[in-house]
């Protein structure tokens, strides 16, 4: 079939010949069957990549951090086609909104002499961690290799992440909330019949691999997708054709309380559905996505995007549709391949996925949103502090200003704190939100029994069961270093040594007007340099921050 031998070449980055291609129509919102969660407007697909070259494989991630990151598989067109990288972009601020003008440059992360690097997948771990996995055949074969991003340290060398000589080409990365890596891939075990392994990385170790699928001939399972969601389960969805029959389906399986449920059929259509792909918004809608083949004539084929939604936790689906729709198309029609879903901080979800029908006629990347979905998020905007530097005890003013920038009314906690080498609790407030309300606050800190010493400052909201993981790097913001020094530090170096003792001796008995006057020696204003001014620096004598 058209599509396997689509497929193929996709995978093996053969050389295809560019041809006349025209932009094919987008399916207008008004033909797109009517959804209580939202509605996709297709219509305002952008073009991501635009280079003379062969795009393939978008994965998407929010990061915690409010960067977003798309990666996928490049090949330079040259008059032949190069073998393939993993490039990436991101976006330059972590902003609320994002379009063209927020991705950066793309960049290069995978590349290996004369082999191939595709099939990027993205996820990252609660403490900021991110992880690539890719597929390369640069041991002979293709194997899954993984790479880790640190904030702070940058990316790790490659890890390669299977290691026998049969072909694993798809792999997908979960990254699971208590902590856990889930790594899935298909492998060939013969020509006519592949199935899905994973391993999962927990305490510092991976498990060995299982099977997901054990079909044991003509049978292939592939494309794995993977994702957990809000109850905690992981979920796999893959594409499963029998090879006798050459149909296509997708399936896919949730892991609960320790055990995996049975596979159940997503799709029933006798034209074949390809890459698919599985994510949950924040408002608990679990999204599919995939590619199916449809046929223009008897020996003319194209691909579109279609997707289906649960609302249940996936009891049920509602009726697939089909979102890029050149049905209509006769002749050079659009193919529409390899999509991939993720909810950014604006509340939208972002579909990105390879096509041709860009004027070049070559592979390049496009994406479209929906419009704005239900979610909750508060955040912390702002967070400074007057006076910096204080001696005496005094009141330190420090202005917090918090947002819900969701769309449901917020109740929660705000703690401000400020910390050395543990953290001292400077005040603790509960409120309320309507969404879109931002309120600024303004807290009067009594430093009076306070540790002389410097202090961070930071500002937290408790996050809420109910708040998405991708809005929760926003709930802390640190904000400006304090510095309460020692009531006896005469010249406010940090220290109240022999230099205080000695400016307090020469000032010793002045008032406001004596030539030996000097203000900073009062300790308690009293309107002179007395006795009492000479225990405070007697007092504190010794004390360093």
């Amino acid at each position: 079939m058209y599509g396997k031998k689509l497929v193929a070449a996709i995978l093996l980055f053969l050389v295809l010949v560019p041809a006349s291609y025209v932009f094919g129509n987008q399916v207008p919102a008004s033909s797109i069957k009517p959804n209580p969660i939202l509605t996709i407007t297709p219509t305002n697909a952008q073009r991501f990549t635009n280079d003379v070259s062969y795009d393939f494989g978008p994965a998407v991630i929010q990061g915690l951090d409010g960067t977003s990151w798309v990666f996928w598989s490049y090949s330079f067109f040259n008059g032949r086609v190069s073998n393939p990288t993993i490039n990436y972009r991101t976006t330059t601020s972590p902003g609320y909104i994002y379009n063209s003008s927020n991705w950066s440059s793309a960049q290069t992360l995978v590349s290996t002499p004369l082999s191939q690097n595709i099939a990027p997948s993205a996820a990252q771990l609660r403490n900021g961690t991110l992880f690539v996995s890719f597929a390369s055949n640069r041991t002979g074969n293709y194997d899954i290799f993984l790479k880790r991003y640190s904030p702070g340290q940058g990316w790790s060398s490659d890890m390669q992440m299977t290691l026998n000589t049969a072909n694993e080409k798809i792999s997908s990365i979960v990254a699971a909330s208590d902590g856990s890596l889930w790594l899935f891939w298909d492998q060939l075990i013969n020509p006519t019949t592949s199935n899905i392994f994973y391993k999962v990385w927990r305490n510092g170790s991976w498990s060995t691999e299982a099977a997901l699928t054990s079909d044991a001939s003509n049978i292939e399972n592939s494309e794995p997708s993977g994702f957990q969601m809000l109850d905690g389960s992981v979920w796999m969805v893959w594409s499963r054709t029998d090879t006798t029959s050459n149909l296509s389906n997708l399936y896919y399986r949730a892991y609960r309380s320790g055990s995996w449920t049975n596979p159940a059929q997503l799709t029933t259509n006798a034209n074949p559905d390809h890459h698919p792909h599985i994510m949950q918004d924040s408002n608990n809608t679990i999204w599919m996505v995939w590619n199916r083949e449809l046929p223009v004539s008897s020996t003319v084929f194209q691909n579109d995007i279609f997707y289906s939604y649960s609302v249940n936790n996936g009891a049920s689906f509602v009726p697939e549709t089909n979102l890029t729709n050149d049905t209509s198309c006769t002749a050079n029609c659009p193919e529409d391949i390899m999509p991939a879903l993720s909810q950014l901080k604006d509340g939208r979800i972002y579909l990105f996925w390879t096509t041709n029908r860009d004027p070049e006629f070559y592979w390049d990347l496009y994406y479209a949103t929906t419009n704005v979905q239900p979610f909750h998020n508060v955040a912390v905007k702002s967070l400074s502090a007057s006076p910096l530097t204080l001696r005496d005890f005094g009141i330190v003013t420090i202005n917090v200003t918090v947002a819900n920038t969701g769309t449901f009314p917020e109740s929660f906690w705000l703690f401000v704190k400020a910390t050395n080498t543990s953290a001292l609790t400077v005040a603790v407030q509960f409120l309320s939100l309507a969404a879109g309300q931002i309120m600024p606050l303004s807290i009067g800190w009594n430093t009076t029994g306070t540790k002389p010493s410097k202090y961070q400052l930071s500002a937290n909201i408790l996050t809420s069961q109910t708040e998405n993981e991708i809005v929760t790097g926003d709930n802390t913001l640190l904000g400006p270093r304090l510095w309460l020094l020692p009531p006896g530090d005469v010249n406010m170096n940090g220290r109240d040594d022999i230099l205080d003792v000695a400016l307090v001796a020469a000032a010793f008995g002045s008032t406001p007007g004596s030539p030996t006057w000097n203000p900073a020696c009062d300790f308690d204003h009293n309107g002179k340099v007395d006795i009492l001014d000479v225990a405070t620096v007697a007092y504190w004598f010794g004390t360093y921050t």
